[in-house]
């Protein structure tokens, strides 16, 4: 009986991602180094009237704008490479779907954020930073409603 309770706390254990000589249990939680980007399609017109475009360096993704029954849209760009604060260049390029004509184009330097979604002594360690894009550009993403 007792291995049995053994054997079933020591699972139980391994899969929640505890260890027992931890002094703090580690979730499993996975997360990337990133630069991301929200938005509302309503700020640029219609449903799926622009192509937002972020670009962290040289790395780029681009995205349309979205449905205007969305709360909000986002998009990322990985930074496989981050081991820090930073700062990274960023670069938002937004054009309209229809005729690709440059309606915002914006830049701005990233001061990267640590975040341990395990917990500090828990790997990974990631680096993020977040933004919102507007029609006049790039701007702090404190205050978007996401409903």
């Amino acid at each position: 009986m007792k291995r049995i309770t053994f054997s079933a706390l020591l699972a139980a254990s391994l899969l929640t991602g505890c260890s027992l000589s931890e002094d703090e249990p580690c979730t499993l939680l996975d997360a990337k180094s990133e630069v991301s980007l929200l938005w509302r399609a309503a700020d640029f017109g219609a449903a799926d009237a622009a192509t937002l475009r972020l670009c962290v360096g040289k790395v780029c993704e681009q995205r349309r704008s979205g449905g205007l029954d969305r709360p909000f849209s986002s998009l990322s760009v990985p930074l496989p490479d981050a081991d820090g604060p930073g700062p990274v260049p960023v670069r938002l390029t937004v054009t309209t779907t229809a005729g690709g004509k440059e309606t915002v184009t914006d830049s701005a330097e990233a001061t990267l954020a640590e975040q341990n979604p395990n917990g500090r002594n828990c790997g990974p360690t990631v680096w993020t930073a977040t933004f919102r894009a507007e029609p006049t550009g790039l701007t702090d993403p404190k205050g978007l409603s996401l409903q």
